[in-house]
């Protein structure tokens, strides 16, 4: 019997140790430049990832959760090509400015009748359409 236990004990251990050979990219949340937007302000986020797979990331799907707000800003942005070498990573650098105009810089603004604290949301997706999980930023105020 004590032989029964002990061997049911390590097969459990050298199942519960197995290796996760998930195709998915990883997406991982390094920092934000400000958690306070002014008007004029850039707001930049960079993020870090990784592929496994030499089909490096594809898109970059960004969504804008405010509480106060019908409607939710949710676009996909292309990324640069990168070299198709298996475990490939760096880091992604996304920017918004707050209501202004003529810049290259997507545009964002407050959408409540005051202040908008809200999170960005992003996710990765790889050239075969493998969804990384999603990562949330800190709670960003943009001033009106």
């Amino acid at each position: 019997m004590r032989y029964t236990i002990l061997i049911v004990a390590i097969s459990l251990i050298f199942l519960g140790c197995k290796k996760d050979k998930s195709t998915r990219p990883v997406l991982t949340f390094k920092s934000v430049n400000s958690t306070t937007i002014n008007d004029g302000d850039l707001l930049i986020f960079t993020l870090s990832f990784k592929d496994i797979q030499p089909n490096v990331a594809d898109t970059l799907n960004v969504q804008e959760i405010v509480p106060c707000a019908f409607s939710q800003f949710s676009q996909n942005y292309g990324l640069p090509v990168f070299s198709a070498a298996s475990n490939q990573g760096g880091d992604i650098i996304v920017s918004f400015i707050n209501n202004v105009t003529g810049t290259n810089y997507p545009i964002i603004g407050a959408k409540c009748d005051s202040d908008d604290i809200c999170h960005f949301k992003f996710i990765l997706i790889d050239k075969n359409n493998n969804k990384s999980d999603s990562i949330l930023s800190p709670a960003i105020t943009i001033k009106q």
